[in-house]
């Protein structure tokens, strides 16, 4: 059991420990600027796609495999959501006005 709060069980905590991970991969790649933004919030959404697919690979089933993959996926889906935001709307490529 990873006992992260006093009333959440091993299922549980083992949700909120895969979730607090990805919010602070993207919460790091958000510092980023621009195309850098976008790349780091992609391998971010790789790693929890990995991860996903780690654990349906390993093919160990109960409730805490079950919750961890489906927020797993959620993650990857919302990082992925950010990174075409990002890159349709907010990243500028850099261009030079030398002339």
């Amino acid at each position: 059991m990873f006992p992260l709060h006093s009333g959440h069980g091993e299922a549980e905590s083992l949700v909120i420990l895969a979730l607090a991970l990805v919010v602070v991969g993207a919460a790091f790649a958000l510092t980023r600027e621009g195309w850098s933004r976008v790349g780091a919030l992609a391998g971010v959404a790789v790693g929890a796609g990995a991860s996903r697919l780690a654990l349906s690979v390993v093919g160990v089933h109960g409730d805490a495999t079950h919750l961890l993959g489906h927020g797993l996926e959620l993650s990857a889906l919302v990082v992925v959501a950010l990174a075409g935001y990002y890159a349709l709307f907010d990243a500028r490529s850099a261009t030079t006005t030398d002339l």
